[in-house]
Order: C-alpha cells, then structure tokens, then sequence
C-alpha cells in the first residue's frame, strides 16, 4: 500500500505557472497586513480575547436577569419610593395626547402591547409610586433599543395600578423585589 501511495505522489505534478501566482499574491515585504493575520498567530492571545469576550457577554446577561434568590419582605403601602416615567421618543417630552401614552401592564410576563394587557396609561415625567420590582417578566424594547425584562409595581396619580416596564424610567433606586405570590 504504502509503494502504491509513493507511486500516486510522484506521478502528482503542480499545475503550470501555480508557484508563480502563489508568489504575486503574497504581500510585498514592507506593505500593510491584515490586522487579523497578527491574531490568528497568536492563539493564545485569541483564546484570551475569546474568554474576556464570554465574561463580558455574562456578567451582561447576569446583570440584566439579576442574582438574588432571596426575596425581601414585601414593603408597606407608604414605601416612599417613586420612579420617573420616561419616553424615548422626543415629541411626547410634553404632550399628554394617547399617542404619547406609556402603558401600565396588568401582567409583566404577557406580552406588552397584548389589548387585554393594559392596566393605565402614564407621560413623560409623571412620578409614580413604586412597591416593588420583578426582574423576570417580558423582555421589553423601547423606540431606542434598549431592553429589560425588570418591571416595578407602581401606581399612577390617578390611582392606576399596573406594571412599568424599566425601559420607560431612568431611575435606579434600591427597589425591593416583589415577593413570588404577587407576580
């Protein structure tokens, strides 16, 4: 077998003109290199690269879907606590009109926009009183791109109650999670 393969090698002969173009195709000594072509001969700099990059893309997703198992003891009624409504999207800074309406969910883990899911409606910097936040419900996206899947209890001045989607504030107080039986 193996005299069968040396036979096959030699009879194998290169293309004519092949080592030429290989040749003009290499980069002139001195011209500029692919940026890649230094990372792909280091691999250790690439795995290296590749872990900070995983780490990074964790602790991302740990932070947003959040750590604690405990649950705090609900908070009372007068909790204190406020968050500042908030709408990415410049023209409702001061309109009041329904265009300009962030929804208040009646459950954070249905879908947002669902008809059935509307609670109350809020604007643009009205405070509403805070009890509690979820950091399982719905991911949610607002006209900026930015996404949550945190939701606080809150109730309107009105006297709405529903749930705020934390892509519609910019607050970040120490809010307490809501206990399991309320959610």
């Amino acid at each position: 077998m193996r005299e069968r393969l040396r036979a096959a090698d030699e009879e194998i002969q290169p293309p004519p003109g092949l080592w030429t173009r290989i040749a003009e195709s290499a980069p002139a000594p001195g011209a500029p290199r692919n940026p890649l072509s230094y990372l792909r001969r280091r691999p250790q700099l690439m795995t290296m690269l590749f872990v900070v990059a995983a780490l990074a893309l964790a602790f991302g997703v740990w932070r947003m879907v959040g750590t604690s198992g405990e649950r705090p003891a609900p908070p009372g009624p007068g909790t204190g606590l406020e968050v500042t409504v908030y709408n990415s999207e410049p023209t409702c800074e001061k309109a009041r009109t329904d265009r300009c309406a962030v929804r208040l969910a009646r459950d954070p883990h249905q879908a947002y926009s669902a008809p059935g899911n509307v609670a109350g409606r809020v604007w643009n910097k009205d405070r509403l009183a805070t009890e509690c936040v979820i950091t399982d419900g719905r991911l949610v996206r607002d006209r900026t791109g930015a996404i949550a899947n945190r939701w606080y209890r809150v109730t309107s001045v009105e006297g709405a109650e529903g749930w705020l989607p934390a892509v519609h504030t910019r607050d970040v107080h120490q809010v307490p999670l809501c206990p399991s039986e309320q959610t």
